[in-house]
């Protein structure tokens, strides 16, 4: 699985200091502040986690999380939101599952939510190792 880590924010300070954070976990953050540069940066390479803010330029993250899941189907997907109303199910067309931090948010309810998320990657990912392999061991 990538070690890297998209994260999409007009904010630029934030975007450091998630940045920092994500280099001291061990990841590779690449840093956007818009929608467009994400499904073009996102075409390119593999996330292992996608986080992103809810309200970007030009309008909100729904749209952009379903072309996103197309184009990195085992990304943990993380949405940041100001808006304590917002939870996962608004993002059940996306095409993914969904994770939502409300703002503002402290370590450790990002920490959790990126682990939960990692994990069932990983879980995904193996799943389909395995049947991946079946199919090539059937007679």
């Amino acid at each position: 699985m990538s070690r890297r880590v998209l994260v999409i924010d007009d904010d630029q300070a934030l975007r450091g200091t998630l940045c920092r954070l994500f280099k001291r976990l061990g990841f590779d953050a690449v840093l956007v502040a818009a929608a467009d540069e994400a499904l073009r940066v996102a075409d390119g390479c593999q996330f292992a986690v996608i986080l992103s803010d809810y309200h970007l330029d030009g309008g909100n993250a729904a749209h952009l999380l379903r072309d996103l899941a197309a184009l990195q189907p085992d990304a943990s997907v993380i949405v940041m939101s100001g808006d304590h109303s917002l939870d996962a199910a608004a993002f059940a067309h996306a095409g993914t599952s969904v994770e939502v931090v409300h703002k503002p948010f402290t370590l450790g309810p990002l920490l959790e939510v990126l682990k939960d998320g990692l994990s069932r990657n990983l879980a995904r990912l193996a799943s389909r190792d395995r049947s991946e392999a079946a199919m090539w061991s059937a007679p």
